[in-house]
């Protein structure tokens, strides 16, 4: 953990009636063969308290877990210990729990000695003055696209501070702003998440965590703040719904013409998308409506116009943005890698 102070980064405190999720390493044994899926089980846990872990899929070095504590769960502490069962019962592996605890005095810096432990702390606490939900998104996020998934916070009667809010797991390939915040008096805002070109496919945990805020302490150290956690959430990727793909173009200074893109359709939608170029030189403007796009057109062309104000020279890195509307919401892909040569006027 970077020598911080783990425990207050990795602590299992969970609230009366509230959540708190914790990324686990999973870190294979000297001589293990075994590639499968698993499932990672807790025991030892104290009455009304229960985890919550999707199946961890092959490969994966890291994983959240949940603990979800019930309202009448009894203030107090408990060791636990975390195990790693294959969800193949033919196969027999041992797994054990282990944490390195620092002795250092500050934040940073190297440990002259440590103290490995064999299991973990997990405390029932007084219940948080709000709980974290998010809704589950309702369509998938398509490789290169972005999405909305809406965060609401359920204040508790009298709290009415700033929160912070961050996606504290999540998939490989799905990139998520850094620290938000609520701020007093409201309730709600938005986690806009976006997936790279090739995020892998498939089903996979999505994880909100939020905490009080203060001036003097930072949520990272976490110090005298009150963290909880949304429910895990499932989250698909998709393939893209279209690739967008052109040839290099040129035009003079003075001169309007149609930029062609040629359209490779990946995953059907319904409906009409919008299509925008982006990343035009100065000087280079869109000339007309925008091009609508459909699942069954395989081509599309922007009237361009450059000015004598439009720099010469060659410029790569074009791009198509395509918004499609699914399930009720806008979701936005970008697509393309177009290259235009803005030549002199004749």
């Amino acid at each position: 953990n970077d020598w911080m102070e783990c425990p207050r980064t990795s602590s299992l405190a969970v609230p009366q009636g509230n959540r708190w999720t914790v990324n686990v390493s999973l870190l294979p044994g000297q001589g293990n063969t075994y590639r499968g899926e698993l499932n990672i089980v807790a025991h030892g846990l104290p009455e009304g308290v229960r985890s919550v872990s999707p199946t961890v899929p092959s490969g994966a070095k890291l994983w959240p877990v949940q603990f979800v504590a019930d309202q009448l769960a009894s203030l107090g502490g408990a060791l636990i210990t975390l195990e790693a069962t294959p969800v193949d019962s033919s196969h027999m592996i041992e797994s054990r729990s282990q944490q390195n605890i620092p002795f250092i005095n500050h934040p940073g810096g190297d440990a002259w000695r440590t103290v490995r432990l064999d299991c973990f702390v997990l405390g029932v606490t007084e219940p948080a003055p709000f709980t974290i939900d998010v809704t589950p998104p309702s369509v998938p996020l398509v490789r290169g696209g972005e999405l909305t998934i809406p965060v609401k916070i359920s204040r508790h009667e009298g709290f009415n501070q700033p929160v912070q809010f961050r996606c504290d797991w999540r998939p490989p390939g799905i990139g998520v702003p850094p620290n938000e915040t609520i701020p007093s008096g409201q309730s709600e805002a938005v986690l806009r998440i976006s997936a790279q070109a090739g995020a892998p496919l498939g089903v996979s945990p999505l994880v909100v965590v939020a905490s009080t805020v203060r001036e003097d302490f930072s949520d990272y150290v976490g110090t005298g703040h009150v963290r909880v956690s949304s429910e895990i959430v499932n989250l698909t990727i998709a393939e893209s719904y279209v690739e967008l793909t052109s040839q290099p173009e040129s035009i003079r200074r003075g001169q309007r013409k149609q930029f062609v893109w040629t359209v490779h359709h990946k995953s059907p939608f319904e409906g009409k998308a919008r299509v925008k170029l982006v990343g035009l030189p100065k000087g280079v403007n869109l000339v007309g409506p925008l091009p609508i796009l459909t699942k069954h057109l395989k081509e599309i062309a922007f009237q361009v116009e450059a000015t004598n104000e439009a720099l010469l020279g060659r410029v790569g890195g074009l791009s198509c943005e395509v918004v499609v509307e699914a399930g009720g919401q806008e979701i936005l892909q970008r697509t393309g890698n177009g290259t235009l040569r803005i030549d002199p006027k004749l």
